[in-house]
């Protein structure tokens, strides 16, 4: 049978069936919706003033990242994982204290002599190849990251292994948007996005206080697209999460210096 037969065949089966599309009732959601709406509105005044403090008091003469729109810069939108992991790359090697890296990744500094840290993206090893490969005196860290695709036990297991065989293994890092679930491999570590870029928000403001315009300046740029491209800040319902953000950041930062 030819393809119109077919869809004469089939418009004719519809209509003998003589079934009516059932009316629902909308107004449940269109309340919802309009609750978001309000609530994100009043959230959106919070956050316009959480802003405008961290613009004048942290990052003078540069602005918050999240008041501009890294979502329609294209290459930042929808780049590769590769791309995400080669600036986080350059990055930390503007900083190159092994500690301070440590602290950013959530592990505790415990090294003893040196402090540099050499950086390795997409190091070649038998058991595949890891986005970061961080040596930090004889140490070893790796950080595997993911910003869409998902992570399996198989993945994480041959990484293990590697590390396995290294001296003074620190561990493996996950670096993800979201913990991932049922997973059975042991001997990893998940660190959010989120962390990090409120850690590299810490980092460039102190650089800017130095004198490190440029490196402050990208390194925004960089916490601007994680977090409106990977954490969804940049879209007006999604307000209420931001604001949140932004005041916890503020608020480490605050407490940061009141013991310092």
């Amino acid at each position: 049978m030819k393809a119109a037969g077919v869809l004469r065949r089939w418009a004719a089966l519809g209509r003998s069936l003589g079934t009516s599309a059932p009316v629902v009732d909308w107004t449940p959601a269109s309340d919802m919706i309009g609750a978001a709406e309000r609530d994100a509105a009043a959230s959106q005044q919070v956050l316009n003033r959480l802003l405008a403090t961290s613009g004048v008091h942290k990052f003078p003469r540069l602005g918050d990242p999240l008041a501009f729109d890294f979502g329609a810069h294209r290459w930042l939108r929808g780049s590769r994982e590769e791309a995400w992991s080669d600036w986080l790359e350059w990055i930390l090697k503007r900083d190159g204290d092994g500690r301070r890296v440590l602290r950013l990744f959530g592990l505790k500094p415990a090294l003893r002599g040196t402090r540099s840290c050499e950086i390795q993206r997409e190091f070649s090893t038998e058991n595949g190849r890891p986005d970061l490969v961080l040596r930090l005196g004889h140490a070893t860290l790796v950080v595997e990251v993911k910003t869409a695709s998902g992570v399996g036990d198989d993945q994480l297991g041959r990484y293990n292994a590697w590390l396995n065989t290294a001296s003074a293994s620190l561990g493996l890092i996950l670096l993800a948007i979201d913990e991932p679930e049922n997973l059975t491999t042991t001997g990893w570590r998940f660190c959010s996005w989120e962390a990090i870029s409120m850690g590299l928000r810490t980092w460039a403001a102190e650089w800017l206080r130095h004198g490190r315009l440029i490196e402050a300046a990208l390194t925004l740029a960089f916490c601007g697209a994680v977090e409106q491209n990977l954490l969804g800040f940049g879209t007006r319902l999604n307000a209420p999460r931001a604001a949140r953000y932004l005041e916890t950041w503020l608020g480490r930062e605050e407490d940061e210096k009141k013991k310092s």
